[in-house]
Formats: C-alpha cells, structure tokens, sequence
C-alpha cells in the first residue's frame, strides 16, 4: 500500500518516507493531525471515505489523497531522468519499488536514476529532459500555485507570513478603541499585572493579589521584592508575553498546546490571585482560561495559529500604544512611570520614552522571527 497525491488531476505516489508517517498517523486513529512533508507543513483530514485533503498550513493549498494499493508487480519502468553525460554514465536499472524512493533523487545536486511510479509527477515538476535539481527548486515545485511561494526572500524572512502579520498589526490598531479589541486588551492587562507579580516573587517578594477592572486598568498588589524591577516588569512584561506567544504561534507546530496552556495558566492565576472574589476581574480571567483551553482542545490548528497570532501582536501593540497614552500624553497620571520615577527621581516622560523606545525595538524583532519560514522539523 502506497499513499497518493492527487497533482495536476494525476494521482502519484509520494514518497517512501512520506508514506511510512502517513500510515503511523493512520494507524494512531486520529482522523486529523500535522505532518512535515518535503520541508513543509501539512493538516491531513482522514474523516469519511477516501479520498481525502491535506492542506499546506503556510499557502492554504489543499489537495486530495488516498492509501492506495499497487499491483503486485510493476513492468520495468524505463529511466525517467536521462544521465547528464550519457557517454560516462550507465543507464539506471529500472526499479519495482513505489514513490520517489524507486531509483535514486538526490534533492541537493542532481537527480539520476529517477524512475518508478512518481516518474509522471517528477517529469512534470522537472522536464523530460532535466538531469539537476536542488532542494529549493523541488520544494517549490510541490508548492501550488508557484506565484504563493514567497519563503526565503532578502534576510531570510517569509515574506508572505511577514504581510499577513503587518496586515493584522494594521487592523489591531485601526480597531484598537473598539468592542472587537476590547477583550483582547482586557487580556493584555491581565498579563500586564501577571508581570509585576511575577517580578515581585522573583525577587523575593509576594504577591497579595491583583485586581482587573472593567475599564482597562489593573493593579498589583505586592509584597516585598526589589519595586524598580517589579514596576518596570508590567510594560516590558506584556511586551515579552507578546513576543513569546507570536513566535510560538509562528514558529512551532503546537499552537493549540500553547493556547491550552495559556488557557490553563490564565484560570489558575485569576482563581488564587484575582480579587475581590467573584468580581469582574476573576470572572473575566475564568472566562478568557477556559475559552482559550476550549479553543486548543476543539478547535483547528489553523484557528489557535491565528488567534494567537492576534493575542501576540496585541500584547506587543499594547506596551507601545498604552504608553504613549497613559505616560507620554498625560503624565501626571498615576501610573507605573509616575511610581518609578518617585523610587529614582527620573521624570515619567523620561520612563515612557525609555519604555517605548525598549518595546518598539522588542516588537521588530518579535515580528522578525515569527516572519521567518518555518524550518523543517521545527518543534
């Protein structure tokens, strides 16, 4: 039994390797999962009758499938690649073996001996008469349609992934003081005084409890601790939490993980920590844990990606935005700034600038790496 890829309304094999994790796949009975194929990533739907689709997570292409089962014996097949010095080189022995494996395809100098049941895909991708190709040609080529594939630009970044993610940067900030944003900020505030609590402990200190208010504002009460590290952890903290849950999404292959483990951390916190009981605060983090936990477990890979990407991104915008709001165009406000600049004497101005410039810097390269393609094998 071999599993086939249905390519320019022609079905061919794929090869030995993709098809042996094909049926490990098959096998665990999971009817939908992700798979590395060729350097890329793949969401397979095994549900009902063959055949079925996988979809390239990263250029939306879908394409079916199906396990199919060869005769039991092959005639020979003639040589699909003619050698690139005939005169020096012998004719390769045909082959009975199924995919690209039947014969020899060295992806990173030439292709010889390429023969076997993948001969009409392969002679499609490369010409009859081809006798070299690298790695990158023949990713590419499995990539439909060719124009998409934008992996691999100037600096090594995707430049597809790195649009997508200037598109949603744009639309957050467009609908930043509106109801679609307001949970997400919310959220963002959330993790904001998780930060200070989590600077206080790590420098020796507590935390007594931390309160989240309907109307975007938060506190954290602490106890003990070193306070100019604990005041500065809440702007540069979302920051981080941002950054980290972006290149998360954009760079590993469990989104859905990521969104139940946040889920489960956001509940935990807001269970122990938020007060009063009962109050918004608690409600809202109860509520926020348990949709992002329910979003990881029932939800697509593809929609954790996306809301974690948004989550990210707004965590990230929110230390540059609420900065400039909160300490650049009304100081006197009571805010982190103004409380670190009574511990050292520096005007709050003089934090926010600091803060904003740190954050803005911080965000480039957070949306850098999560621009980046994303490597074979990557975790």
């Amino acid at each position: 039994m071999v599993w086939q890829v249905q390519l320019r309304g022609q079905w061919q094999d794929m090869s030995e390797e993709d098809s042996v994790q094909m049926d490990a796949y098959q096998s665990s009975g999971r009817p939908q999962f992700q798979v590395q194929m060729q350097g890329q990533l793949y969401h397979v739907d095994l549900h009902g009758s063959p055949p079925w689709t996988q979809t390239n997570s990263k250029t939306g292409t879908s394409r079916r499938i199906r396990r199919f089962s060869p005769p039991s014996r092959r005639p020979a097949a003639a040589p699909l690649l003619a050698p690139a010095a005939p005169a020096a080189r012998a004719p390769p022995t045909p082959s009975g073996s199924s995919g690209f494996r039947g014969g020899h395809l060295d992806l990173e100098g030439q292709a010889s001996e390429g023969h076997g049941p993948g001969g009409g895909w392969l002679r499609g991708l490369f010409g009859q008469q081809g006798a070299t190709t690298s790695r990158a040609g023949y990713r590419q080529a499995l990539q439909e349609p060719p124009a998409r594939g934008l992996a691999g630009g100037p600096c090594g970044l995707d430049w597809g992934q790195a649009g997508i993610l200037v598109a949603l940067v744009v639309l957050i900030v467009l609908l930043w003081d509106t109801v679609v944003v307001y949970p997400l900020k919310l959220l963002v505030v959330f993790l904001h005084e998780t930060s200070h609590g989590i600077a206080a402990v790590l420098t020796g200190g507590s935390v007594d409890h931390i309160e989240v208010s309907s109307q975007e504002g938060g506190v954290c009460y602490t106890i003990g601790g070193n306070r100019f590290l604990t005041l500065s952890a809440g702007y540069l903290g979302s920051t981080l939490w941002g950054g980290l849950i972006l290149v998360l999404a954009s760079r590993t292959l469990y989104s859905r993980f990521t969104s139940m483990g946040l889920g489960v951390m956001t509940g935990l916190i807001g269970l122990v920590f938020v007060r009063p009981f009962l109050s918004f605060g608690q409600l809202f983090a109860l509520a926020a844990g348990a949709a992002l936990f329910a979003s990881g477990h029932y939800l697509s890979d593809r929609f954790n990606d996306l809301l974690l990407r948004v989550i990210g991104l707004t965590s990230c915008m929110y230390a540059v935005l609420d900065i400039k709001s909160d300490v650049l165009e009304r100081p006197e406000a009571r805010s982190d700034a103004a409380m670190l600049a009574e511990v050292t004497g520096i005007p709050t101005v003089l934090w926010g600038l600091l803060w904003i410039s740190v954050a803005a810097v911080a965000v480039g390269y957070f949306v850098t790496q999560a621009s980046k393609p994303q490597a074979a094998g990557s975790l």
